[in-house]
């Protein structure tokens, strides 16, 4: 598949964890060493599982907090539930660091480059501002427009967090395609305002939500966008 001329693409849109970075097994690394610190014999994947959605479930709130306000949440109201003594504020900092030092998947450097002398390549993710930041230091990225959840003070799928981004660069949602791992956050949501999706489907699971097209990996996007 290939663009059609008459779309008038002017910029990408780009997830950044699970689409352009790597986040490994950082986060289940981080909940067995919590729990080994705490000589405890949870199952970590049913911890890390129950986590999850209490994270999810904090984004979706009325009332904005950070990813890291919310992870303190989700750590003490876990320690309540299972009745684990401890500082959640203390033992919260190894999910914390976990967040750091991630890896960009191989592909992405070259295609970024690529893409980026066609279009207007934008950052837009659900994360903390500095964590990411450090991230693309540390595979060397560079971006000249980078928004954060916490920056736009909004979580994916929140229209607000797309519209912004669209409003302040001056693009129409026909104008722009978003690029992202998540059914929901990146396909569903963009594609419900007019935004054409693409799915970076690593696991070649050949899931279809809705989006525009799929791809492996952010190389397929070049021959896709013809650059």
């Amino acid at each position: 598949m290939k663009i059609d001329e008459d779309m008038k693409m002017k910029a990408v849109l780009f997830d950044v964890y699970g689409t352009l970075i790597s986040t490994g097994t950082g986060s289940i690394n981080a909940v067995k060493s919590i729990l080994a610190k705490k000589h405890s014999e949870i199952e970590p994947e049913a911890f890390y599982a129950e986590w999850k959605q209490l994270h999810k479930k904090r984004m979706r709130q009325t009332l904005f907090l950070t990813e890291r306000e919310i992870f303190m949440k989700d750590l003490a109201e876990l320690y309540s539930v299972y009745g684990i003594a401890g500082d959640y504020k203390e033992d919260v900092k190894i999910m914390l660091e976990s967040l750091y030092n991630r890896t960009v998947y191989p592909e992405v450097p070259e295609a970024i480059n690529r893409l980026s002398k066609k279009y207007e390549v934008i950052i837009a993710s659900n994360t903390d501002t500095e964590p990411l930041l450090q991230n693309f230091d540390y595979n060397g990225l560079v971006f000249g427009k980078i928004y954060t959840s916490e920056g736009l003070m909004a979580y994916k799928p929140n229209p607000k967090f797309y519209l912004t981004i669209l409003n302040e660069c001056g693009y129409s949602p026909e104008e722009v395609l978003y690029v992202g791992d998540s059914c929901e956050e990146d396909i569903i949501a963009p594609s419900q305002l007019g935004i054409k999706t693409a799915l970076v489907d690593r696991k070649k699971s050949g899931n279809e939500y809705g989006q525009t097209f799929s791809i492996n990996d952010i190389s397929q996007l070049c021959p896709i966008l013809g650059c």
